[in-house]
């Protein structure tokens, strides 16, 4: 089994999916947001933004220790909120005070993306990231890299999961070949490590109601 060094290298030397569909990748895949090491809840999501790239938030850099450093360090700076802080809503609170954390979530949950590279194609004169793809551009890269998230799952051992949006609750259902349904809770094993999943089937550009986070949330306390 690799370990965890070995694995971030390999991430963060990959060139499979910018090889093979170079049209639509063109920058360097992102290993997580911030460390996953020793989160008990790791969020799930499909595939990062090229913004992360485009406005400075990561470095785009030769230099896989300077990219590992801003990677590791993401949630050290304030203008993750737009995307990062609707997810933030769900852990107040009572969960606040289970998970220990002081100033930021992020201190306690970690976040891992399906798809390691962002994407973006431009057709008609429209820019769009993940949903502009093709069926099989999608296929190949997800093929490419979800044993990368697999590997991450069996070395982090979290205990819970937690996928964020429609897209990524079904790809997670497909790998798990588990039936994700909009809260719905079940147990996935990685080797000899068992961990739950609860499907955050919405959509994520939505600020969600005060009873729907609620809801997460004491789904959450019963998991944890």
């Amino acid at each position: 089994m690799l370990s965890i060094e070995q694995l971030e290298y390999e991430v963060h030397n990959c060139v499979k999916c910018k090889e093979e569909h170079h049209s639509v990748i063109c920058f360097y895949p992102v290993y997580s947001f911030g460390n996953p090491l020793g989160k008990k809840i790791i969020v799930i999501g499909l595939n990062p933004s090229t913004q992360e790239y485009e406005k400075g938030f990561l470095l785009d850099d030769f230099s896989v220790e300077h990219r590992r450093f801003a990677q590791l360090k993401y949630f050290k700076r304030p203008y993750y909120t737009f995307f990062f802080g609707k997810i933030e809503d769900f852990f107040q609170g009572e969960i606040k005070t289970k998970l220990g954390y002081r100033r930021n979530v992020w201190e306690n949950v970690g976040y891992l993306d399906l798809v390691k590279c962002p994407t973006r194609i431009d057709t008609n004169g429209k820019t769009e990231q993940w949903s502009g793809l093709g069926d099989s551009q999608k296929d190949d890269i997800i093929d490419n890299c979800k044993a990368f998230l697999l590997n991450q799952l069996d070395l982090y051992k979290p205990e819970l999961i937690i996928p964020y949006g429609k897209n990524i609750c079904e790809q997670i259902g497909d790998i798990f070949n588990v039936f994700p349904k909009k809260y719905g809770v079940t147990e996935i094993k990685i080797n000899s490590h068992n961990l739950n999943v609860l499907f955050l089937y919405q959509i994520q550009r939505h600020r969600h109601s005060d009873s729907e986070i609620s809801k997460i949330q004491s789904l959450i306390l019963s998991l944890i």
